[in-house]
Formats: C-alpha cells, structure tokens, sequence
C-alpha cells in the first residue's frame, strides 16, 4: 500500500493492515506522497516496481538473449534498425491510408524483437510517416524495405 504518509495515511493503513494479511506498507522514500517524491527527484517507476512481488517483476529471461546475428549496431537510425529487422527475419508492415499493422510469423517468437519492431514502426514518427508516406509500397518486408539516406 503506498498511501499518503500523512496522519490519515498511517490511519488508513492500519485498517488495511488488519483486515488483509499480506498487505504491504511502501510508503513514498521522501515526501507526503508520490507527487511530491516526483518533485523531489524520485524516479517512481523504479519505486513502484521495488515494491511489487517478484512475481510481477521477473527479470530478463537469459533464454531469450539475442543471437549475435540479430544484435544490431548501435549506432544505427530508427528507420535503419527497422530496415536491419526485416532483412533477417519474416515480418511483414503494412502501411498505407487504412491499415498500419506489423505481421509476425507465427515461428518468431522472440518478445524482445517483436516488441522493439512495434516501437520502432509505432512510436518513432519519423519512421512511421516515412512509411506510411513515402516509402513505394504499403506492404513492406526485407525484399522491398527501402531507405535512402538523403530523403530524411
């Protein structure tokens, strides 16, 4: 329970206390509460997820590590990290006026790339216009991606 550590808070806490066994009291590091911690610098994505079970916050799984062959180079553009996916494996985007969609193949099953594939297509504007927009098909995978560097 991260309730405000005021005296309402403490009171409030003891009833939560007593009536649910297996609560826990995660009062905020600094400050009354978690707007005031913000304002004093703590990073409460970290705070909330210290305070979780670890059953909610299991760490990177070592299985699902990233061959070398599909670690790209870190100096690498949004639109190029993207382009470095779709040469090496079966995805598919589909990007015109209607649809925006990114297609798996049922056998790739690695989270982590297809989490970074989706971001990359969804949240980098420049990447997901230049798509959308410019690049000469609506269906794109590693046989058709296409980007020069001079049209950024």
């Amino acid at each position: 329970m991260a309730l405000d550590w005021d005296t309402p808070g403490q009171k409030a806490w003891e009833w939560w206390r007593d009536n649910f066994r297996n609560t826990k009291l995660w009062p905020v590091p600094v400050g009354k509460d978690s707007g005031e911690a913000f304002e004093k610098g703590v990073d409460i994505k970290q705070w909330t997820t210290e305070g979780l079970p670890p059953v909610l916050t299991m760490g990177f799984n070592p299985s699902h590590e990233l061959p070398e062959n599909l670690l790209p180079p870190d100096d690498l553009d949004p639109i190029q990290e993207l382009g470095f996916f779709l040469k090496r494996l079966p995805i598919e985007i589909i990007a015109d006026k209607n649809r925006n969609e990114v297609i798996f193949d049922p056998g790739l099953k690695n989270r982590q790339i297809k989490k970074r594939v989706k971001q990359l297509f969804f949240d980098d504007e420049e990447v997901f216009y230049y798509l959308k927009l410019i690049h000469p098909d609506s269906v794109i995978y590693g046989g058709n991606f296409k980007f020069d560097i001079n049209s950024k």
